[in-house]
């Protein structure tokens, strides 16, 4: 996991590079986290299904509020993963990447040939600090023909709801702005795509699935308690609403899945 250059800091939440080996068939299931999500692979190609849809793809993004999303190894593989708040994802991938409707989309579909351009490049560098700055370079280049920029108020409201996991009231944001109610939701969802209610609904699931995922062990009760839920069976039916599933499912699928895949970190891709 590396942070993005300073000047970055608030446009990338995080870039994090691995490969994976596993026991095929291997099929892992990905909840949204509220954020937008870039991958760009080398290697065996993901076939991601959503909603009975089944697409192949080495490189895609997805929104910060997609439907429950199953990836299936086809073989080994190499990841670059890089996490954008939404209204950064709109100024660096362009308009389109608000209007995925729940669905993963092809880079080149948004990125066209730079797609493939910044794949090549990447596959190229030996080190990870080699990638990093090369990720560094390409959202600075991106950032600087942006051509409209979000606006600030916009973009401290979205730092305060992500830094709080979205268990933060609303009324607080847009109190401490000095806006109404109506104001905040309308530029909020201009830039973001999302109402802040619901980026604070997908940022709580994105949350505990983490917390699930550092420890499929751990206490639902207290994974509720540590993401702002009212009880556990508040927690589990927002979870099952968003993701598909109960969060009891979610863990076993994940110890399920730990006996079948080797994950190694800053991997470098093939």
């Amino acid at each position: 996991m590396q942070a993005p250059a300073v000047a970055l800091r608030d446009r990338v939440v995080q870039y994090r590079s691995y490969s994976e080996t596993f026991a095929p068939p291997y099929r892992h299931l990905e909840l949204a986290r509220g954020q937008v999500v870039m991958v760009i692979g080398s290697g065996a190609p993901l076939r991601l299904q959503s909603e009975g849809a089944v697409q192949g793809h080495h490189s895609f993004v997805v929104g910060p509020d997609h439907r429950p999303l199953f990836a299936e190894f086809t073989g080994p593989r190499a990841c670059i993963e890089i996490i954008l708040p939404p209204w950064a994802a709109r100024e660096l991938l362009g308009e389109p990447v608000l209007e995925l409707g729940g669905r993963p989309a092809p880079l080149d579909e948004l990125l066209g040939a730079e797609a493939q351009r910044l794949g090549l490049q990447l596959a190229a560098t030996r080190s990870g600090s080699e990638r990093f700055a090369l990720l560094d370079s390409f959202f600075r280049r991106r950032a600087a023909r942006a051509g409209r920029e979000a606006r600030a108020e916009i973009r401290w409201a979205w730092a305060r709801l992500a830094a709080a996991g979205g268990a933060l009231p609303v009324a607080d944001l847009s109190r401490t702005l000095g806006w109404s109610h109506r104001h905040f939701v309308a530029r909020f969802r201009e830039h973001t795509g999302l109402t802040p209610k619901a980026a604070a609904r997908w940022l709580r699931l994105g949350r505990a699935a983490e917390l699930l995922r550092q420890d499929p062990r751990v206490a639902l009760g207290g994974v509720a308690a540590a993401c702002g839920y009212a009880d556990q069976s508040h927690f589990t039916r927002e979870f099952r609403a968003l993701g598909g599933c109960t969060p009891r499912a979610y863990r076993h699928h994940l110890e399920h899945a730990a006996r079948r895949v080797t994950f190694v970190q800053d991997a470098h891709p093939p």
